[in-house]
């Protein structure tokens, strides 16, 4: 953590300095515009936009970068382990299209980001943030693209399931889209007290799945708790949950606050213990 915080601080020392060559810059521009002479003046203004531009922010994008990274890392390290971190990329988006979670008009469209390979219990853990988009009116014929953004999670319990099932909320992204992107499934309504929130989507003839009332409660839970609007698939021994508008860390942190341990220990993303008593709860079941 120490050395964390040491290159944090450096960038962040770097920036201040930055902060007063802009200062100068633009009051000397300022000056010489007024008292000396126009056009050097405004080449000194310009100079100091370019500097802005091409300088100081592409070294802020650096810092919020690393505290992004390490904010998620020590956050999320009291639930993970064996955490590693990709700022770009990180998910086969290829499998991703084979599971048939997501409704995916183009696959290049897909966009994942701050992506975390974990694990939990020694069962591997998959957290990103996931963009694809989709047609918002595909039963009226309409091209209309929308994007499904969020955070995405996956992990490969320790033995299978014995289930294939979606479960999709009732109000997003609507039945005519969910129905376009799943053909030869059947749209049920789900179970027990997932009836009110959600409608399940299983192969064509299959029962509507029995879930366990843990892992019910489970999901209730998380479904309460976020803010974002939940999708979960349960495909044999991996489950994967999509929360739309829920990103894993929107924090910037001011650069007039002080970096410390405490702060960089923060859990950006607390809908990660909700997301794991789901596994627990399919783990129990297995037990």
């Amino acid at each position: 953590m120490d050395t964390k915080i040491s290159a944090i601080n450096a960038i962040r020392n770097q920036l201040k300095r930055y902060g007063v060559i802009l200062a100068l810059g633009v009051a000397a521009g300022i000056i010489i515009l007024v008292v000396v002479l126009p056009g050097a003046g405004i080449a000194v203004l310009a100079a100091t936009l370019l500097f802005y531009l091409f300088v100081f922010r592409r070294r802020l994008r650096d810092c919020h970068q690393l505290e992004k990274q390490t904010m998620l890392e020590e956050g999320l390290r009291p639930f993970l382990k064996d955490i590693s971190y990709q700022p770009k990329g990180g998910l086969d988006t290829e499998a991703l299209i084979q599971a048939k979670f997501l409704p995916v008009e183009h696959i290049r469209s897909m966009l994942a980001c701050d992506c975390i390979h974990a694990t939990y219990q020694a069962m591997p853990v998959i957290l990103s943030d996931l963009t694809v988009d989709c047609l918002s009116e595909p039963d009226k014929g309409s091209k209309k693209l929308d994007f499904l953004s969020g955070s995405y999670f996956e992990i490969r319990l320790a033995r299978d399931t014995g289930s294939e099932y979606l479960l999709w909320p009732k109000t997003f992204p609507g039945k005519p889209v969910l129905d376009h992107y799943y053909p030869g499934r059947a749209c049920v309504p789900a179970p027990g007290e997932l009836r009110e929130d959600f409608q399940v989507y299983t192969t064509n003839g299959q029962d509507v799945p029995e879930i366990p009332s843990n892992v019910v409660k489970a999901i209730l839970r998380l479904n309460e708790y976020t803010p974002g609007t939940l999708a979960v698939q349960v495909s044999g021994a991996v489950l994967r949950i999509f929360i739309r508008y829920r990103f894993l860390c929107t924090a910037v942190i001011p650069l007039k606050t002080e970096i410390s341990a405490k702060l960089l220990s923060y859990n950006p993303y607390p809908e990660t213990t909700y997301l794991l008593r789901i596994a627990d709860a399919f783990h129990q079941i297995e037990k």
